[in-house]
This record gives C-alpha cells, sequence and structure tokens, in this order.
C-alpha cells in the first residue's frame, strides 16, 4: 500500500512537470505513405478534456500525457516504411485472436471476467497501430519513426494527425504529410475524433473553434463559439464540405454548458436537454453521455435523438466508446480517480446490462479501444510486470498483445492506442 501511494504521489509531481522533457523534434517522416482507414473512435484519453463543474470526476486528457516525459531531443533518421493502414476492425491480414478462457470459469448466470494484473499467454500482436514512445507500430510492416512522441494520433488518408505537449506544456496538434512534412501545427483542446469510416478527423481549438481534416483538405466547421471546446464524435461519409455530403460534429464545453453539435450547414445547437457530456456515437446514431456528476460517482446513459429517449441509464458506470458495429460499449467505473481506472466493462448497448468484467488490482488501466466487434486492446501497469497491451474478449478472456515493458520512470507511458 506505501508503494502504491508513493506511486501515486510521483505521478502527481510529474504531472505537473510533464512539459519539463518534451521537445518538438523538426524532423519529418521521409518517404511515408499510408491509406485511408477507418479506427474506432476512443473518448478516454483523446477526448478526455472534460467538463470544467465536474473536473473531480472527468479525467483530462493530460493526465496521461506524460509520453514525452524524459523523451530525448534527439531522433534516428526517419524510417521508409509506410504507414500501416489503421482499420476500425481487425486487419482481415492480421492473425485471428484465438480466445482465451477466462481467469475463473463464472458461475452461472455470473458475467464473465478476469483479473488484468496477472499472467496471460501472448496472442497475436494488435491488429490496428499504436503508438510506442516515437514510434508508430504495425503488427504487418516495419516501424515508422515519428516527428516525436505523441500522446494521441489518427489517420485519415495519408495523413497523420497527432497531439502532443510542447516545452510550455501547451497542447498542440500536427497534421503530418504523406511525404513526412508538417503541414500544420495549432493550438488543441481535448483529443481527436475519426468518423466511422475513417475519412474524416475533428478536433477543438482553445480559440473555440472546430476544425475538420480529411484526405486531401481540412476546413473550419465552426468559430466564435465563445470558449474552449473539446471534440467527442464526428459523423459523416466524405468531407465536410456540402458538396460531398458535410458532417456533425459533437463536442463539450469545457466550462461546464452544456454539450452542442456543429454541422456543414454552420448550424450549432443542442442537440438534447439535460446531458454534462457527450463521450461517443454509435454507428447507429446512439448517443453516449454523462448526465450527472457528484463528488464520488456519476451517472450516464445512451440517448436515441431520433426518438428523444434513453435506451438505458446507469450510475454504475461511466461510459466510453461504443464497438464498431454499435452492439456493445466500453465503461469505466462511475468515479474516475485520476492516474487511471481500476475497472473495464463491457456493456450490452440495448440494455446496459454488463457483457463481460474486468478488474485490476496493484496497477490500473490506462487506456482501451475497440479491435473488433469481439475484442479490445487495454494498456495496463502493474508494478511487477510494468506496460502491457492486453486483448480482452466479450467472453472474459485475456491474452497480452505487447509488452511488457519496463520504462525507468514508471510515469513514463510508452504505448497509446489510436483515436
Amino acid at each position: 500500500m506505501n508503494d502504491d501511494n508513493e506511486l501515486r504521489d510521483r505521478l502527481g509531481r510529474e504531472l505537473h512537470q510533464r512539459a519539463d522533457g518534451i521537445h518538438d523534434a523538426p524532423l519529418t517522416l521521409a518517404d511515408v505513405k499510408g491509406t485511408a482507414g477507418s479506427i474506432r473512435r476512443t473518448r478516454r484519453l483523446a477526448t478526455a478534456a472534460g467538463v470544467a463543474a465536474v473536473v473531480a470526476v472527468i479525467v483530462p486528457v493530460a493526465i496521461f500525457a506524460s509520453q514525452g516525459l524524459g523523451q530525448s531531443d534527439s531522433l534516428p533518421p526517419a524510417s521508409n516504411s509506410q504507414l500501416p493502414t489503421p482499420t476500425r476492425t481487425a486487419d482481415s491480414s492480421a492473425p485471428s485472436p484465438e480466445p482465451t478462457p477466462p481467469t475463473s470459469a463464472p458461475s452461472p448466470g455470473a458475467v464473465p471476467g478476469s483479473a488484468l494484473d496477472g499472467a496471460f499467454p501472448t496472442g497475436p500482436p494488435p491488429a490496428l497501430p499504436y503508438l510506442d514512445g516515437k514510434q508508430l507500430i504495425s503488427h504487418d510492416r516495419a516501424p515508422v519513426d515519428l516527428p516525436q512522441a505523441y500522446d494521441s494520433f489518427t489517420m485519415v488518408g495519408d495523413r497523420f494527425v497527432g497531439i502532443y505537449s510542447d516545452v510550455n506544456g501547451e497542447r498542440m496538434v500536427d497534421i503530418v504529410e504523406g511525404d513526412g512534412s508538417v503541414s500544420l501545427t495549432e493550438p488543441v483542446e481535448g483529443g481527436l475524433a475519426l468518423s466511422d469510416i475513417g475519412t474524416t478527423v475533428a478536433y477543438g481549438t482553445p480559440a473555440g473553434t472546430i476544425e475538420t481534416v480529411w484526405a486531401d483538405d481540412q476546413v473550419q466547421l465552426a468559430n466564435n463559439l465563445g470558449e474552449p471546446v473539446s471534440v467527442a464524435a464526428v459523423v459523416g461519409n466524405g468531407s465536410c464540405h456540402e458538396v460531398d455530403g458535410g458532417c456533425r460534429v459533437f463536442f463539450n464545453s469545457n466550462t461546464g454548458g452544456t454539450p452542442r453539435a456543429a454541422d456543414s450547414h454552420g448550424i450549432v445547437d443542442e442537440f438534447m436537454k439535460g446531458a454534462l457530456k457527450v463521450n461517443d456515437i454509435s454507428p447507429t446514431g446512439l448517443i453516449a453521455v454523462m448526465t450527472s456528476a457528484a463528488d464520488e460517482t456519476s451517472c450516464s446513459g445512451v440517448y436515441n435523438e431520433q426518438n428523444q429517449r434513453f435506451v438505458f441509464k446507469t450510475c454504475d458506470n461511466t461510459l466510453q466508446t461504443f464497438s464498431p458495429d454499435g452492439g456493445r460499449l466500453l465503461a469505466g467505473p462511475d468515479y474516475l480517480d485520476g492516474i487511471g481506472d481500476g475497472s473495464l466493462a463491457i456493456l450490452d448497448t440495448a440494455t446496459g446490462d454488463p457483457v463481460a468484467q474486468f478488474e485490476i488490482d496493484g496497477g490500473y488501466i490506462a487506456g482501451a479501444q475497440w479491435e473488433d466487434d469481439d475484442h479490445a486492446l487495454v494498456i495496463v501497469h502493474t508494478d511487477d510486470v510494468g506496460w502491457r497491451i492486453l486483448r480482452v474478449g466479450v467472453d472474459g478472456s485475456v491474452e497480452m498483445a505487447a509488452g511488457p515493458k519496463v520504462t525507468v520512470d514508471d510515469t513514463q507511458r510508452p504505448y497509446f492506442l489510436p483515436s
């Protein structure tokens, strides 16, 4: 217990000093090419800017931005490897994960699950690309050296879009073109949101604008919003130009206001009453929102905008992201305590009932993302093993997909999953 308290104290100190070792390395990705894909959205880290009025419950995105702590100024020459093709579901060329049994067989009627701080068999590498330090790792291609360390990223067309903290601790976003050049760097608020089919990425800014980017262009969707805003989801099948079908971006207020949506018609409106924060939107248009928050708890629900009714409400979990088919939800505990979660649940979208439950003791969960409809990738840290990416199944199974990796400082998080 004393070791846990010491680690939490060190984490707190490091979070206030995280900018000290972060440097903007002006190197490029020589001859890097990529293709458009459709990585599923992540909200927990990529859009966890939170509502100021409920900051005690909502974990800020900067909590896990310790990627750059102690990083070196120098980088090796950029790799000539191509950027991997991101996929919303497991890539067809990736090894098919074989489910491993739960740690213990559930009793009749019980929810299957496992502890995430044990020893697990090694499974296939992640089907999704992920960040390991300053490299982009893919199961079927050579690692790609990046201009610097990013703690949130996605890919759209040949473009890599990544977020980092600069030397002053300010959050910045880079758009890295296919030839490795950085075409845009600007302040960002919160994280990134990617459309379901991977054609459009959106982010908010401290100046109160919504920016949208796609394979060969970008446009400001809204401005003069009067406050910093953080995006949660973007809906659309092409670009955000109206002639191409347009898009709609759902975003959160960083000063405690009601979540809103902005569209290609120039309309910005409240999509529902009584929500504190929107977390994600399913492919069928269901919206995962937080509805209330107190000192040590919160309540959430899945809202159907079409009929203006809740599919379900819960005060047992904080809702995170929908599976690629929208049938399930990743969810954390109702109270988020800062450095990471102590549990992860998979819920049935139609009922809110738990499908599988995973706990961790002696460590914490630093991030999770859907790999396909039946598996999620989970970044965990434990004192005895260090950092790992685990694959968990809706049947309660667990296996190791990447790692373990021990960092010099336990607050240096090496792995990040895509938005």
